[in-house]
């Protein structure tokens, strides 16, 4: 009943061109994981660590599978540059961003290039962050969904939200929406996902979208179903 009170969430995917090196690793990385069969159908491997190396790509890094360390591409970032870009106008404009990361590499370059940009940034890891937010003395707060979707009220600081990276958990993302798209927010809030075109990231979203569907379908169900409950009773 609360969420009634609140306007419906604006979501805008915002398509990003990959820079030539990051396209031909991207590329290469993706044809060893994807071969044709012999009998004409193809095959993709849907491992975990292989999804999460070609989303890695799209921001411009991979990890080194023996050593862990991030190995950036050498004229990459072109998503991480774009995110920086978007915070900036929004800075410009007087609106504090909520940016959400999925790996830990991404979130330390984005700060890097952030602070040479001169933005305002912090992390749920800094010290008085939700303080600062909340009086909306920051331009960025970054935020990891997983560890940063429940219980924070977040809503007092600012009413836009930028996916640098999307995470295939739907309670995450749903619950990382959530820390601004609640009861308390004065705005309407607008959600941004940054997408590498032509790249695994664009067949998270429609995932997503088809995961809250379902989560409609069954709250309705639960729903219709305590309702005639009750009437019987």
């Amino acid at each position: 009943e609360d969420w009634l009170e609140l306007p419906e969430m604006m979501e805008t995917e915002m398509p990003v061109e990959l820079a030539e090196v990051e396209r031909n690793a991207y590329m290469d990385l993706n044809a060893v994981l994807h071969f044709e069969m012999p009998d004409g159908l193809d095959f993709t491997a849907s491992d975990k660590g292989k999804f999460a190396k070609l989303q890695t790509l799209c921001a411009g890094f991979v990890y080194d599978t023996e050593t862990g360390d991030a190995l950036r591409l050498e004229g990459g970032g072109t998503k991480i540059r774009a995110a920086v870009e978007f915070c900036e106008r929004c800075a410009a404009e007087g609106e504090s961003v909520l940016l959400f990361y999925q790996y830990r590499e991404s979130a330390v370059w984005f700060g890097e290039l952030a602070k040479e940009a001169g933005l305002r940034i912090a992390s749920t890891s800094s010290k008085g962050w939700l303080e600062r937010w909340n009086n909306g003395e920051l331009d960025v707060l970054v935020a990891n969904p997983a560890s940063a979707g429940h219980g924070l009220n977040l809503q007092h600081g600012g009413h836009v939200v930028l996916w640098m990276e999307l995470t295939y958990n739907y309670e995450h993302y749903a619950q990382a929406n959530a820390r601004l798209h609640r009861t308390g927010q004065a705005e309407r809030v607008r959600c941004y996902y940054l997408v590498a075109k032509g790249t695994v990231d664009g067949r998270i979203l429609p995932a997503l979208r088809k995961k809250a569907e379902v989560n409609r379908n069954v709250q309705d169900m639960t729903k219709g179903e305590t309702l005639n409950g009750r009437r019987m009773g």
